[in-house]
Parts: C-alpha cells; structure tokens; sequence
C-alpha cells in the first residue's frame, strides 16, 4: 500500500544519506595510518570475498590474475581494502543491463570485472578493469575531484578518496578506456628495499 512505498522511501533516502555524510566525514578527517606488513595478494582476494553477493546479484562475471606467492607490502590494510572496495564498486556500477556489451538475448552474465595484480621493480600494480560504459573524453583528469560524478545517485567522493588514500602512501592512481569497452583503473603502490628482492615478489 502507499504507506509502505512511502515508508520504503524514507528507508532507502536515509540509507543514501548516511553513505553521502559517511563519505564526506572519510575525506575530511585525518586519516591516521596504522602501516604493516601484509599479503596484497589475500587482501585482494579476501576483498573480492567479501563483495561477492553484490558481484552475484548484479549477474558480473570476475576474473581474477594474482601472483601464486605472497606479495608482501607496508601500508595500511584497512585503507588499501577500502581502496580496493571503492574501485571494484565504481566498476560494477558501471556495467549495468542497459549499458551492456553483451547479447542479452542469451543466458551470458551483464559484464566482466576482471582484477589483476603486478609486480614491477620497486613497486606493484593493482589494475581493475571493467566491460561497462566507459570513460568521457575528458573526464579522466576530472574523476578524482572531489564532489565530480557521473552518476544520477553518486556523491563524487569515492574517487577522491581513493586517490587520496594512494597519495598518502607515496603510490598513484590512474584511469584509461579499454579498447574492448570499459574502463582500467590502475594503482601503483612502492615496495620496501627489505621487499623488493624476496622470492615472493620476484616470482622465483
């Protein structure tokens, strides 16, 4: 009945609220740091772990390119997860139905999520990669200031965040149109010297 639409409404706009003021309070504040050594390569997966209803609800197929070994860096867990959680959110907002690539005709998932981690010398590098809508011409430099967003329901701020996180840990974050439709987003994140030559992150 109406008064229950109208109560829906309500529940829907204060959960929409709280997420825009939870935002706003995460990039204003400090961010205090709490740096340690951890496997990248299980945060990544435990991050996909931990999104994989919504990956599920929104019929997106994930692909999923990880060294076998431990990756080891120093940074700050929690932030690089929440990093990880904005980006693979951006991507799977960005694949929806009417926006798809894919025959939808037939009994094929909405889009791919793929998410791949390198290591480079001194460094590695954390791609999410998505078969959405893509990026504007001229948008890229734009996607990571704060308040700037594409969506109808976006508060412009998950972007910044990201970036900001990445800043503070002397790393980098970039974006680029797929030639396959989509876009890649890229973050690098520096290695420690103590790291840098161990096995697990130099494949041997």
């Amino acid at each position: 009945d109406r008064s229950r639409q109208h109560l829906e409404i309500i529940v829907e706009e204060a959960v929409r609220l709280e997420k825009i003021l939870n935002e706003v309070l995460q990039f204003s504040r400090p961010r205090i740091q709490h740096r340690a050594r951890f496997d990248l390569v299980n945060l990544i997966r435990r991050t996909i772990s931990v999104m994989e209803s919504e990956i599920i609800e929104r019929d997106i197929d994930v692909e999923v390119t990880l060294p076998e070994s431990p990756v080891i860096i120093v940074a700050d867990a929690d932030q690089i997860q929440q990093v990880l959680r904005n980006l693979m959110t951006n991507a799977l907002d960005s694949m929806t139905r009417e926006s798809s690539h894919v025959d939808l005709t037939k009994d094929e998932p909405v889009g791919t999520l793929c998410v791949s981690l390198t290591v480079e010398d001194r460094g590695v590098v954390i791609a999410v990669e998505d078969t959405g809508v893509g990026i504007e011409d001229g948008e890229t430099k734009q996607l990571f200031e704060p308040f700037y967003t594409t969506k109808n329901n976006g508060t412009g701020l998950g972007l910044a965040i990201c970036s900001q996180i990445v800043n503070d840990h002397d790393g980098g974050i970039s974006v680029a149109n797929n030639q396959w439709g989509g876009a890649s987003f890229f973050v690098t994140l520096p290695v420690n010297e103590e790291d840098s030559n161990n096995g697990a992150n130099t494949g041997r």
